[in-house]
């Protein structure tokens, strides 16, 4: 009997542990962010909150995949570029980016990416941040709020707290505050975060990743490699990679890839990325 509670418990335990909880509050931000040759754009993200748990995304990345698992083309390729032509337009700022807080479990996160055409995710303990609260306060969006600065992943943050939004979360994994936080930039002046909207959260949202079930698992540390070796390939270094490989091979250098022709094609480059996390 004692044998057979148990492991009811332990059932009801796992299942208290993956189960998906409602959304409370939804939260949109937009964020100028600079390239390392220091072009900008402006990103919409959203951070969905509920009791526990939260999950960070982008708006445009969730339309653009749900739009185009709608389209029917019947096998026509020239319909098929044109709907995806008007999809890229409709959605021009899309990012992979998601990261879902407090999960698996309360003092986790799981983080979503993409990598050349490979979804990835990993797991993490949530990070402490030793947050520095200053006496300055400022009013955004009719709501009274405080400063606060601290580092998270090499990157430091100035961040602007609602005393009055009780809520102990931010854009990304900016998090632990005694209210929530409104806005965020950074010190080198890569990213800032501007609230652009918080409201109830509608219908039956639940607080989870969304496409995630064909992503491959790996470690921080690969993933974070794997980033920094891709970054900045030419388009044709991407093409080549992922025709030959199917993927990323984390054996390979930018340099060991040349065009047709045997010429070094390493300096026909894309703009270099900056990143939330610098480490």
């Amino acid at each position: 009997m004692k044998k057979n509670l148990l492991i009811i418990m332990a059932l009801l335990m796992t299942i208290n542990t993956l189960a998906q909880e409602l959304a409370l509050y939804h939260v949109t931000y937009d964020c100028e962010a600079k390239s390392a040759a220091g072009a900008a754009k402006l990103y919409r993200w959203s951070l969905d909150i509920g009791k526990t748990t939260a999950v960070f995304y982008n708006d445009n990345e969730r339309g653009f995949n749900e739009d185009l698992a709608k389209l029917h083309v019947n096998g026509d390729p020239i319909r098929a570029l044109e709907q995806m032509d008007a999809l890229n337009k409709k959605y021009p700022t899309k990012n992979s980016l998601q990261v879902l807080l407090g999960s698996p479990q309360k003092d986790k996160y799981t983080y979503f990416n993409s990598i050349l055409n490979s979804k990835l995710k990993y797991e993490e303990p949530l990070p402490e941040i030793a947050w520095q609260l200053a006496d300055s306060s400022k009013t955004i969006s009719g709501y009274e709020c405080r400063q606060a600065q601290g580092t998270l992943y090499g990157r430091t943050w100035t961040v602007w707290y609602a005393i009055e939004l009780p809520l102990n979360y931010g854009p990304y994994l900016l998090r632990g505050l005694p209210g929530l936080i409104l806005d965020a930039a950074d010190k080198e002046g890569c990213f800032h975060f501007m609230l652009a909207g918080i409201e109830k959260a509608s219908g039956n949202k639940t607080i989870s990743l969304f496409m995630d079930k064909d992503a491959q698992k790996c470690t921080r540390k690969r993933y974070l490699k794997m980033r920094t070796e891709t970054n900045g390939l030419s388009q044709k270094q991407i093409v080549d990679r992922v025709l030959s490989q199917g993927g990323y091979d984390e054996d390979a250098s930018a340099t060991e890839i040349t065009d047709d022709k045997d010429n070094d094609i390493s300096d026909q480059v894309l703009p270099k990325k900056n990143f939330l996390d610098k480490e």
